[in-house]
């Protein structure tokens, strides 16, 4: 009886889905008739760039010696407008626009005006029997950058929601990066979210962050969209590309150049800045995750000082009354009574001491609660009456909390004096370090260009901040976008992961935002081990197992920083010191990554001077190789010589992977394998995983001699 009651619930959502879709079509706003004023082909030259009009074809392009940089989709206008009310952010992401999307039926473009960096265009639309007025301004810079400023004028009161740049892009040019998306490496025949807001990411319902607004291509072309509003880029469409602005009547795109994929980064870095990286001793050895009270903390270390099993750091996130990890807008590391009710806590502060361990603490800088006990800020405030002292914005009673936030605006100078004295006095000086969220809680979000602007502008005033007072190390969680010259993160997160195997939310997902955040320019990023946040299927939650957790475990140890997280429900989740197994595992490759510190350091530097990525697809170190362009995100460079092939599905003891050209060396049995671009299928047990050495790896041989010391054979039987 339950069993058919289940399924014709699930056919009557099928059913009710199916109506909502097609009632909901894509929409796809035409360009309409294209009319110019130019009847023969032109030729007009900016700098190191030259813009031709080929009459023939009806095709506007942008060349760079002999490439082209840009170029229209022929015998199409390159605006596109839309009109009517504004639908959600969900339909915008998706495309089901519905009656949002108003073509134009008529376009006549001419040139306004020259000059010798830019061109300026002039169009003339018919959008629905209204005439709009619209530019196209193509400028140039002394390294042969392209940028094109497109806009809507004199629109007045009309309903436009905004516009759309449309451009060719050939569907044999691959796409990758925007940011840490997680559905792929490869966005072709995607329609990709550049500036997102809240949206229900986790059973927790945590608030999405901006996306990194720039892409690059097989061609090494960066397509960068820096405009503060939310914006899509669609590339769904064969032979063409669409950025879409919403909520804005203006957009921005920067096209930069390179001869390969490492020029092109070094590029990139030149407009976006690089990452400095972790000091050497955040990175040297993994960092445990912790939560719970201060005995909880101390009786993990004993475990693991049994086995003396190398660590760095302690990130310790305070506890709720039910024992789950407080969210860091509700726990900022403040004076306050945590560490007072504790009678352990003299002691772990001792131990960190006496191990030489590092303290990590969790804090969102953008807002602190008004209500907890804390001296300093209650002295700084009056019921709920906000002082000049402290901030310049109180934010309404937030439903994802319960609590009432405040604001804090560090680009003003009294707040930075109020932080610098509440950092002082803070009886948790051991501080080394910050986890930092950005992100604003749910309702207060809005894909309004002003509020992503000022969101930007308060990261850059934190870091700032942080760099001039020399406050402890910030790891940002979810970074805005940054630019040459300002304050960057020494390491970012890729998000919050939920704890399960997915390709959208769990360690599929993981991987994936690794490799596109890398070629974004989020070069220096790591995944927690295990996910953040419970997963769910069918609506029941589902919490991380050994096997999750260790094939987690595995995949970290090759990326640029290990840390370890204890999930958002932490007496549910496998922690690393439930099982003996468990500990041998964590024990055995955190020593592994220890061995890979030099290599790690090496990396690092390269990202802080030529913003090259730390985990790389394999088209970056060989991107003469043709196969490696459309290799699925499953396999990943470490650096240029060390190929992980990492187990993403549950129950998996072998995978099938591609081996690019060169001599290789597996890095546990030390077999050697002689390649000329092959597909090989290998066992990867847990606890080994599938790792082969470069010929050229410059540690070459102690790697392989550590390995060696640290082999063991197939212990999943013992799960």
């Amino acid at each position: 009886m339950w069993p058919r009651l289940l399924w014709l619930s699930l056919l009557l959502v099928f059913l009710f889905s199916m109506i909502f879709w097609f009632r909901t079509t894509p929409g796809w706003v035409d360009s309409g008739q294209l009319d110019t004023a130019w009847t023969t082909d032109r030729e007009w030259t900016l700098d190191l760039i030259t813009v031709r009009w080929d009459s023939t074809r009806e095709q506007l392009s942008v060349h760079h010696s002999d490439r082209i940089a840009w170029a229209s989709t022929p015998g199409q206008s390159w605006m596109g407008v839309m009109s009517g009310e504004l639908p959600d952010l969900r339909r915008l992401n998706t495309g089901r626009l519905g009656r949002s999307a108003r073509g134009c039926q008529h376009q006549f473009w001419y040139d306004a005006a020259a000059g010798s960096e830019f061109l300026e265009l002039q169009g003339t639309l018919q959008c629905d029997g209204e005439e709009l007025s619209a530019t196209l301004e193509i400028r140039s810079d002394q390294s042969g950058d392209v940028q094109l400023d497109w806009s809507l004028t004199d629109v007045g009161d009309r309903a436009v929601q905004g516009l759309a740049l449309v451009f060719e892009l050939p569907s044999s040019e691959y796409v990758f990066g925007f940011g840490q998306q997680t559905t792929g490496l490869d966005r072709q025949g995607s329609r990709v979210a550049l500036q997102a807001g809240p949206a229900r990411t986790s059973r927790a319902g945590q608030p999405s962050a901006s996306l990194w607004p720039l892409g690059v291509t097989s061609q090494s072309r960066a397509l960068i969209a820096p405009t503060s509003a939310h914006q899509i880029m669609d590339l769904q469409h064969e032979q063409s590309a669409r950025l879409e602005v919403w909520g804005a009547r203006a957009g921005t795109l920067q096209v930069l150049l390179g001869d390969d994929p490492r020029h092109l980064q070094t590029r990139l870095a030149s407009v976006v800045g690089t990452m400095p990286g972790l000091p050497e001793a955040l990175h040297r050895k993994p960092v445990l995750g912790a939560s719970g009270d201060a005995g909880a903390v101390l009786a993990m270390l004993d475990q693991l000082a049994e086995e003396e099993t190398p660590l760095s750091a302690i990130l310790l996130e305070l506890p709720k009354r039910d024992g789950t990890p407080a969210s860091v807008d509700m726990m900022p590391w403040r004076p306050g009574s945590f560490e007072l009710e504790q009678a352990d806590w003299p002691a772990l502060t001792e131990r960190l001491r006496q191990s030489d361990l590092g303290l990590l603490g969790s804090r969102n800088p953008l807002m602190t609660p008004l209500e907890i006990d804390n001296v300093l800020l209650s002295s700084s405030l009056t019921g709920d009456e906000l002082t000049d002292t402290v901030t310049a914005e109180a934010l309404p009673l937030d439903t994802a909390t319960g609590r009432n936030m405040l604001r804090l605006d560090v680009g003003r100078d009294s707040v930075r004096a109020w932080l610098r004295q509440s950092s002082e006095d803070s009886s948790r000086s051991e501080v080394t370090g910050w986890l930092a969220e950005w992100y604003v809680p749910a309702g207060t979000v809005s894909p309004d260009a002003l509020q992503l602007a000022a969101e930007r502008t308060a990261q850059q005033d934190w870091h700032a901040w942080q760099l001039e007072d020399g406050q402890p190390l910030v790891v940002d969680a979810e970074p805005f976008p940054g630019q040459s010259g300002t304050p960057r993160p020494g390491m970012v997160s890729t998000g919050h992961h939920a704890a399960g195997w997915g390709p959208s939310t769990g360690l599929q997902a993981s991987l994936s935002a690794l490799l596109s955040g890398g070629v974004s320019g989020l070069t220096i990023a790591h995944s927690p081990v295990g996910g953040s946040w419970t997963s769910s299927q069918l609506w029941w939650p589902r919490y991380r197992d050994t096997e999750l957790f260790l094939r987690w475990l595995e995949l970290s140890t090759f990326t640029a920083w290990l840390r370890l997280h204890e999930g958002d429900e932490p007496a549910r989740h496998y922690q690393v010191t439930d099982s003996v197994s468990g500990l041998i595992h964590f024990d055995r490759l955190a020593r592994l990554y220890e061995a890979l510190f030099p290599y790690r350091q090496q990396l690092m530097q390269e990202a802080a001077q030529s913003g090259w990525p730390i985990v790389r697809p394999l088209w970056f170190t060989f991107p003469e190789d043709e196969q490696a362009w459309s290799l699925p995100a499953d396999q990943f460079m470490l650096g240029d010589y060390l190929l992980v092939v990492p187990v993403l599905e549950s129950g998996v003891t072998e995978r099938e992977f591609y081996l690019p050209s060169g001599q290789w060396t597996h890095l546990w049995d030390r077999r050697t394998f002689d390649s000329d671009g092959e597909f090989l299928r290998l066992r990867t047990p847990i606890g080994e995983p599938l790792v082969l050495v470069h010929e050229d790896f410059p540690y070459h041989n102690d790697l392989l001699a550590q390995a060696a010391e640290l082999a063991i054979g197939n212990i999943l039987g013992s799960f």
